[in-house]
Protein backbone atom coordinates (compact mmCIF):
# COMPACT_ATOMS: atom_id res chain seq x y z
CA UNK A 1 0.00 0.00 0.00
CA UNK A 2 1.33 3.42 -0.90
CA UNK A 3 1.66 5.98 1.87
CA UNK A 4 1.49 9.76 1.31
CA UNK A 5 3.14 11.79 4.06
CA UNK A 6 5.35 14.82 4.75
CA UNK A 7 8.93 14.39 3.64
CA UNK A 8 11.63 13.75 6.22
CA UNK A 9 14.91 15.71 6.01
CA UNK A 10 16.98 12.59 5.23
CA UNK A 11 14.77 11.90 2.16
CA UNK A 12 15.56 15.08 0.21
CA UNK A 13 18.22 13.49 -2.02
CA UNK A 14 15.95 10.55 -2.87
CA UNK A 15 13.02 12.88 -3.63
CA UNK A 16 15.22 14.98 -5.94
CA UNK A 17 16.28 11.83 -7.75
CA UNK A 18 12.63 10.88 -8.34
CA UNK A 19 11.93 14.33 -9.80
CA UNK A 20 15.04 14.25 -12.01
CA UNK A 21 14.23 10.70 -13.15
CA UNK A 22 10.68 11.54 -14.23
CA UNK A 23 11.83 14.74 -15.94
CA UNK A 24 14.57 12.80 -17.74
CA UNK A 25 12.04 10.26 -19.01
CA UNK A 26 9.67 13.01 -20.16
CA UNK A 27 12.15 15.32 -21.87
CA UNK A 28 14.73 12.80 -23.15
CA UNK A 29 17.91 14.85 -23.09
CA UNK A 30 21.06 13.76 -24.87
CA UNK A 31 22.81 13.04 -21.56
CA UNK A 32 22.45 9.95 -19.39
CA UNK A 33 20.30 10.20 -16.26
CA UNK A 34 23.39 10.59 -14.06
CA UNK A 35 24.85 13.30 -16.33
CA UNK A 36 21.51 15.12 -16.36
CA UNK A 37 21.27 15.01 -12.57
CA UNK A 38 24.82 16.36 -12.20
CA UNK A 39 24.22 19.12 -14.77
CA UNK A 40 20.91 20.32 -13.34
CA UNK A 41 22.13 20.06 -9.75
CA UNK A 42 25.13 22.24 -10.65
CA UNK A 43 22.71 24.77 -12.16
CA UNK A 44 20.81 24.91 -8.86
CA UNK A 45 17.68 23.19 -10.13
CA UNK A 46 15.54 22.12 -7.16
CA UNK A 47 17.74 24.21 -4.82
CA UNK A 48 14.67 25.34 -2.84
CA UNK A 49 14.43 21.71 -1.71
CA UNK A 50 17.72 22.09 0.17
CA UNK A 51 15.84 24.00 2.87
CA UNK A 52 12.33 22.55 2.85
CA UNK A 53 11.70 23.80 6.36
CA UNK A 54 12.19 27.44 5.36
CA UNK A 55 10.80 27.31 1.82
CA UNK A 56 7.73 25.20 2.52
CA UNK A 57 6.87 24.25 6.12
CA UNK A 58 7.67 27.56 7.86
CA UNK A 59 6.00 29.48 5.05
CA UNK A 60 2.54 27.92 5.31
CA UNK A 61 3.14 25.16 2.76
CA UNK A 62 3.99 21.48 2.76
CA UNK A 63 6.10 18.97 0.86
CA UNK A 64 4.74 15.45 0.55
CA UNK A 65 6.16 12.17 -0.67
CA UNK A 66 4.42 9.03 -1.88
CA UNK A 67 6.23 5.98 -0.51
CA UNK A 68 5.93 2.35 -1.60
CA UNK A 69 7.78 -0.34 0.35
CA UNK A 70 10.14 2.23 1.86
CA UNK A 71 11.03 3.96 -1.41
CA UNK A 72 9.87 7.36 -2.60
CA UNK A 73 7.87 6.98 -5.79
CA UNK A 74 6.41 10.47 -6.06
CA UNK A 75 6.46 14.00 -4.71
CA UNK A 76 4.13 16.95 -4.40
CA UNK A 77 4.28 20.27 -2.66
CA UNK A 78 2.15 23.28 -1.89
CA UNK A 79 4.07 26.54 -1.67
CA UNK A 80 2.47 29.53 0.02
CA UNK A 81 2.74 32.72 -2.05
CA UNK A 82 0.47 35.23 -0.28
CA UNK A 83 -2.83 35.33 1.60
CA UNK A 84 -5.29 33.13 -0.24
CA UNK A 85 -2.77 32.14 -2.93
CA UNK A 86 -0.62 29.03 -3.16
CA UNK A 87 1.18 27.13 -5.87
CA UNK A 88 1.25 23.39 -6.48
CA UNK A 89 4.87 22.42 -7.12
CA UNK A 90 7.05 19.39 -7.57
CA UNK A 91 4.21 17.06 -8.54
CA UNK A 92 6.06 14.04 -9.96
CA UNK A 93 5.32 10.30 -9.99
CA UNK A 94 7.60 7.56 -11.30
CA UNK A 95 6.27 6.37 -14.65
CA UNK A 96 5.81 2.76 -13.55
CA UNK A 97 3.17 3.99 -11.05
CA UNK A 98 1.27 6.26 -13.42
CA UNK A 99 -2.18 5.21 -14.60
CA UNK A 100 -2.45 2.23 -12.27
CA UNK A 101 -5.35 3.42 -10.14
CA UNK A 102 -3.33 2.41 -7.09
CA UNK A 103 -4.62 2.75 -3.54
CA UNK A 104 -3.03 4.86 -0.86
CA UNK A 105 -3.43 5.64 2.80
Amino acid sequence: MIEIRPIQPHEITEAKRVIFTVAFELFKGADSLEESIAKFSAQGKLSEMDDLQKNYFENGGTFLVAVDEGHIIGTGAIKYLEDGVCEIKRLWLLTQYQGQGIGYR
